[in-house]
């Protein structure tokens, strides 16, 4: 007979192990008669056949007798197991409880982790959308990645090719709505091309999708919305009033579903803006200004890799002539599939803050290591309790009991304990739910019956956990032969004790990594928040101008609300720390030569350096006393100064605008003063160079500076000012330091559930080490006796059963520290302004470990140190 495959082998194995032992001896010779003539049979093809064939024969015949059998055995390990629960209460709640907190930690990172996977999947057509994004490659220090289009863009597209099926245009605008006596300043709103509802799958109630935004002044609406403003009453047909100009509601849609990359609660229509004149130039034929988000749903079976192809010539034929003149670069276009903008995307000019891989990446190795901190723990006291056991076995298999039996008895035993340990889990979860929702920002529910994804990853945990957790005790007391362990020829103990150690060392080593990071992340964020930021951000409040009267009377307005004493200094501007700062094309005139550039631009009135607490390095500040600073002075920053090389900078000449400007407008000037370097975007970025210009005539914001002892009495003065100035808009307003915490805010979040999860990995961690340490004394007792009948202090009982896992303890650093450095350096890298890691963090995360450890052993190290010696002689 031929020699027996490797995978025939293994199949032989695991029938034998699944049948019950009278009938493994009638399974073997079927298995040899299988193997005979598998090994006559000829080709490959009809062997596979007959192998299977024979197979389906051979489970019928042992399919009645395992059924009944299985029961019985199943229903005998679940007995065994809740003896064993009682005997060893200890070590049962620690096994179950370390179990139920670790499992409960990986479903709600679950959760998580599909919540920010799900985003726009529910797009019918999610496989086939694209959003076109920009890439600038001019001079300047302008941001160069938008996911901002020009509008002739999309249309342009569609006309060219034929792959692209439908294209749209979204732009976005927060205003205020108006229906009777209600007003609110809707957030959500976003104008759209008709084509919006062919693209996306946004369901109707009520209204045709394909005319619902055809005509100007219409809007569709969100249920929500609907509510909102008409009650319980039909919002078809009915008005709505936006920035002083009337929309019919043409259709209500289903509320969109919270995970979607842009939210809407109301379509506008694109037409609207479209119909003016004024748009017509300064948007819809300008391949320059790019404000618009723009999608296309490409045909079936057409490649958006060959369509981005054709993007250099098609920008070269339309855009690149314009981009040349007014932006003095080029552009470059590409594809994102819809599906990755959420968590791969994180572009200037977001529609709304975007998730993180990165992010996801972290968590789901923090779940892992909970999870195996966990099984580590389940598995160094069921090796620990081995010896105990061992008699067990001895007996088991004195009887007849197999090795496979063993083996089988003691999977069983684990996945109760899993199984056990999950429905706490589960209770933890539905506990926690809500807390962990306001940590990360989500909304997520736990729905049981409809998430299958849900249900088969509690499946596999359960399987994963059970299996892990129980594998090794039961393929290692399984080995054991009756013969010496009953005779206790065996030492058990000294044969695993450095299995042990090395899986404590291990669990320690993933709780001080979890640690240190916690530690980085908590540095990093209040380096963060306390950096010098070049100005001062206390005190200031920010005031949006929603109105064109107040606009037009900034600088009367202004004086107004200056006669209060409380306000120490004012300024009108478009362009704040901490908030949107747009770019614009200018000229340089150096002795070297003209420079045309792209770069940011803040305009602003005379009084913003003052009012912001900004430091002027070199030259002059703008003053009202020099009439042609109105008009013809400019402020740069260092930044400006380091990348154009500007040896003289106040004797740089400025142009900017001209006929190539949207406005009509050309201003000519120079360069009176660099200002100081301040941080008016994120600390993630490096400070772009920056120019900053007086022109009031067309400014979005009031920012003032108020005196911190009475800051409701002020806020109450500028609110009832405002009122009297602004009755048609509700009065609103911020604090700029509240607008840069928000900036930070994910690495908030970050550093809240690190903390979180690395105490529950300590915890955990310190959980398997009480049992150890409580194992210990068990096996211990008679000799901590004997030595204190020898004279032995109390201390020295102390030290001799702490100081193995102190040591083990602090051994683990030597694993944790260079992994912990690795991957914080890697993730400080996404930061222009950073902390240096400093050697403080790793020496702190050892003390902490090294405290945790002492505190968790020395419970039982004092009770078998105060024990009455003539009770642990006596002890068996």
């Amino acid at each position: 007979m031929k020699k027996r495959s490797f995978s025939f082998k293994f199949l032989e194995f695991f029938l034998k192990y699944l049948v019950p032992f009278e009938d493994q001896e009638n399974l073997a010779g079927d298995f040899a008669e299988m193997a005979d003539r598998i090994s006559y049979a000829k080709g490959k093809v009809r062997a596979i056949c007959w192998y299977v064939i024979q197979i389906l024969k051979l489970l019928p015949s042992y399919f009645k007798n395992y059924t009944s059998w299985s029961v019985t055995m199943v229903f005998n390990y679940f007995k065994i197991a809740l003896r064993n629960i009682k005997k060893y209460a200890t070590y049962s709640f620690i096994n179950i409880t370390g179990l139920a907190i670790g499992m409960a930690c990986v479903i709600l990172i679950l959760l998580f982790i599909q919540d920010e996977l799900s985003y726009d999947r529910f797009h019918e057509n999610a496989d086939r959308i694209y959003r076109v994004v920009d890439s600038f490659d001019v001079s300047g220090g302008i941001d160069r990645d938008f996911a901002l289009t020009s509008a002739p863009f999309a249309p342009t597209l569609k006309q060219d090719f034929p792959e692209v099926e439908d294209a749209v245009r979204l732009l976005t605008r927060r205003h205020m709505v108006t229906y009777e006596d209600k007003k609110y300043f809707e957030d959500f709103l976003f104008y759209a091309d008709a084509s919006v509802f062919n693209i996306f799958t946004f369901p109707l109630v009520a209204g045709n999708p394909e005319t619902a935004l055809v005509e100007p002044n219409t809007i569709v609406i969100s249920e929500s919305t609907s509510l909102k403003y008409f009650g319980k009453d039909d919002a078809m047909n009915k008005t709505l009033n936006i920035n002083d100009d009337d929309y019919v509601v043409t259709g209500i849609m289903k509320n969109m579903p919270r995970n979607s990359h842009f939210y809407s609660q109301i379509f506008a229509s694109m037409k609207t803006f479209e119909k003016e004149q004024k748009f017509q130039e300064l948007y819809f034929q300008s391949w320059a200004r790019h404000e618009f988000y723009t999608y296309i749903l490409l045909h079936e079976n057409y490649s958006s890799e060959d369509l981005q192809v054709k993007f250099p010539a098609f920008i070269e034929k339309y855009a690149a002539q314009q981009i040349q003149t007014i932006l003095g670069g080029r552009i470059s276009s590409k594809l994102q599939p819809l599906k990755s903008i959420h968590l791969h995307s994180h572009l200037q000019m977001e529609i709304s803050p975007n998730g993180d891989i990165k992010y996801v990446a972290i968590f789901s190795v923090i779940a892992l290591f909970i999870l195996l901190i966990a099984c580590v723990n389940f598995i160094n006291l069921a090796t620990a309790r081995s010896v105990n056991r061992s008699k067990e076995v001895g007996l088991r298999k004195v009887v007849g009991a197999s090795r496979y039996q063993i083996i089988q008895q003691f999977l069983g035993e684990s996945l109760f304990f899993t199984l056990f340990a999950l429905i706490l889990a589960l209770i933890l979860v539905a506990f926690a739910l809500p807390f962990f929702n306001s940590l990360t920002g989500k909304e997520i529910e736990m729905n049981y019956l409809t998430n299958f994804i849900l249900l088969g990853s509690i499946g596999l945990l359960l399987l994963f956990v059970g299996l892990i957790s129980g594998s090794y005790p039961a393929f290692f007391i399984s080995r054991y032969q009756p013969v010496n362990v009953l005779k206790k020829t065996i030492n058990i103990r000294s044969g695993k004790s450095y299995l042990r150690k090395g899986l404590v060392i291990f669990q320690f080593t993933l709780s001080i990594i979890l640690f240190i990071a916690t530690a980085v992340v908590l540095d990093q964020l209040d380096f963060l928040r306390n950096r010098k930021l070049g100005f001062n951000k206390e005190h200031v409040v920010v005031i949006p101008i929603r109105s064109n009267s107040i606009r037009k009377n900034a600088e009367a307005v202004k004086a107004e609300l200056m006669q209060n004493p409380n306000i120490i200094s004012g300024t009108i501007t478009i362009g704040v720390p901490g908030g949107l700062v747009a770019g614009d094309a200018i000229r340089l005139v150096t002795d070297e030569g003209e420079k045309k550039l792209t770069l940011r631009m803040i305009y602003t009135d005379h009084d913003y350096v003052k009012t912001m607490g900004m430091e002027i390095v070199e030259g002059r500040d703008f003053s009202k006393n020099m009439s042609t600073d109105a008009s013809e002075a400019f402020l740069i920053n260092e930044a400006a100064v380091r990348e154009f090389k500007l040896e003289n900078p106040l004797e740089t000449q400025v142009e900017w605008g001209g006929s190539d400007y949207a406005y009509g407008i050309e201003k000519k000037g120079r360069v009176i003063g660099v200002v100081k370097d301040f941080q008016f975007q994120s600390l993630r970025d490096a400070i772009n160079p920056l120019i900053i210009h007086v022109w009031s005539q067309n400014t979005f914001v009031f920012a003032m500076r108020i005196q911190p002892d009475d800051i409701s009495g002020t806020l109450a003065f500028i609110e009832n000012k405002w009122k009297d100035l602004d009755p048609a808009h509700p009065f609103e307003y911020s604090f700029m330091d509240e607008t840069f915490d928000r900036i930070y805010r994910s690495e908030e979040k970050l550093s809240k559930i690190f903390s979180v999860f690395s105490m529950l990995a300590i915890f955990i961690a310190a959980l398997g080490l009480f049992g150890l340490a409580l194992f210990m004394v068990e096996q211990r007792t008679k000799e901590i006796g004997v030595r204190k009948v020898l004279g032995a202090s109390m201390g020295d009982i102390f030290v001799l059963l702490s100081k193995e896992f102190v040591f083990l303890v602090l051994f683990a650093n030597l694993f944790a520290w260079p992994t912990a450095y690795f991957l914080m350096h890697k993730w400080l890298d996404n930061f222009a302004y950073r902390v240096n890691i400093g050697f403080w963090i790793f020496i702190f995360a050892a003390a902490v470990a090294f405290v945790i450890a002492l505190l968790t052993i020395s419970f039982q190290a004092m009770r078998a140190a105060l024990a009455n010696p003539i009770e642990s002689l006596r002890y068996e």
